[in-house]
């Protein structure tokens, strides 16, 4: 058989069945987080149980996906995540020592009477 013929019938089916799976797991997401909030007792508290727990997870099988299929957007899809961080997650990841002005890169000087300003 023709190699190309084979090749876009292989990458036919690849899309076919990751189609069929990501409709699945979209389906079984949304079946989960729907019986979830529907048999709470306190739906607001359990809306927001399911949102903390099904975004993130959405955010980052999209940037996975996205990496996946194209090169270029592993930076874009990291910064999609980075987005989505709250201030305070960010602040976790960044350390100290990184952003911090190294010892040797300090300007020193020596304070002496002839810098001081008048009162």
């Amino acid at each position: 058989m023709n190699q190309n013929y084979m090749n876009s019938l292989e990458a036919t089916h690849s899309w076919r069945f990751a189609r069929t799976i990501t409709f699945l797991i979209i389906l079984g997401i949304t079946v989960m987080a729907s019986m979830a909030i529907y048999l709470a007792k306190d739906k607001a508290v359990a809306l927001q149980a399911v949102l903390t727990a099904v975004l993130p997870m959405l955010a980052a099988w999209v940037s996975t996906v996205l990496a996946y299929y194209s090169s270029e957007s592993i930076e874009a899809a990291t910064q999609s995540v980075k987005d989505l961080m709250s201030p305070d997650d960010r602040l976790k990841t960044t350390f100290a020592a990184d952003k911090m002005i190294k010892l040797q890169e300090l300007n020193h000087f020596t304070y002496t009477d002839e810098l001081k300003g008048s009162d």
